[in-house]
This record gives C-alpha cells, structure tokens and sequence, in this order.
C-alpha cells in the first residue's frame, strides 16, 4: 500500500468522524452547534493548549519546509527521498487530525486543507547528476533531515495528546528521520 494513499484515507476518515462528534456534542435546538460554543473558554481547556497549538503549528510548517527541500534534492537515493516525503504528508495529516477538534469548534470544518502533494519518483544517481550537484542535493537532504529533528522536538514538548495523533506525528516524523539518513547512505 502506498504511504501518499494510507495518508489520503487516515486524514479522510479522521475528519469525517470529527465532524460527527462535533456535530453531536452538546447540540441547540434544532440540532445544529451553537457558534462558538466549544471556543476558548469551553470548561477543561488547559492555559497551556495555547503554547502546544502553536508548537504543534510550527512543527507543521518544519516538515513543510523540509518537504520543500527533499523535493529539490536530484532523485537519485533509492526511494528514501520519495518514503521520506510521503512520512512528512503523514505526520503533517496527524497534525492537522490533532489540532481538527479546535478548529472544528472554533471555524467550522473548512480549513482542513488538502492531503498529500502528488507523487515522488526516485530512483539511483545516474550518468546525469555532476559531483557538485549531488554535493548540492546531500546539503538540501541534510538541512531537511535539520528541520524534521526540530519538528520533533517540537512535537515532544507540546502538552496536549490531541487523541493520539501528536504521537502519530512524532513517529511518523522519526521515520522521515531515518529515511532521510538511508537516503543519504545510498550515495556514498
């Protein structure tokens, strides 16, 4: 099975079961959410929700931006390049998942974003590829590899559970981690 399609299926099911539970919890008459009712001030909110939404955010925006250099590094690691990607649209998906219920409240259900970025080919250095530019392509994989450590502390020192998929991310974004590292072992 394809990690780009076991995300795509992962974000799919998770939002539509979200948007049931939103939808039944604590409904005004009618049946419909009271706007804002689940907002900030809903009683159990931790103050410290706040400081792991935002971790969790940027942790989100670190595996953009490493995705964003493994997709400029040459296609030449084996597939670790590609896996490592796709690792990276997963754990961006659990993020997502876990800051859903928030923004479920607070916004409604737009604003989920689109899962995956299409497909990676990669393949094994050819005749193509210069010393300098696999010199280039190492750099980019290694900044990636930087910023997918950063994610992770990030992840780990956000408080919340957000139903298991801070958890998910983390693991799916130390995957990433080693893919990375396999991949950079592959052209040496």
């Amino acid at each position: 099975m394809k990690l780009h399609n076991l995300s795509l299926v992962i974000v799919t099911a998770t939002v539509l079961s979200l948007g049931a539970i939103a939808q039944a919890q604590n409904p005004a008459p009618g049946g419909k959410m009271r706007p804002g009712h689940m907002g900030k001030n809903r009683p159990g909110r931790n103050p410290g929700d706040k400081m792991s939404d935002k971790l969790m955010r940027e942790a989100s925006q670190r595996i953009e931006r490493a995705q964003k250099l493994m997709r400029g590094a040459l296609p030449i690691y084996n597939g670790h390049r590609a896996d490592a990607i796709q690792l990276g649209e997963i754990a961006q998906g659990e993020i997502k998942i876990g800051l859903a219920v928030d923004r479920l409240h607070e916004q409604g259900a737009k604003g989920m974003g689109k899962a995956g970025g299409g497909k990676v080919q990669d393949g094994k250095r050819g005749p193509g590829h210069n010393d300098e530019q696999v010199k280039r392509s190492n750099a980019q994989m290694i900044a990636a590899g930087k910023l997918l450590e950063e994610a992770v502390a990030m992840l780990n020192n956000a408080q919340s559970d957000y139903g298991g998929h801070r958890r998910a991310a983390i693991d799916a974004t130390q995957r990433a981690i080693q893919q990375v590292h396999a991949a950079l072992d592959s052209v040496k």
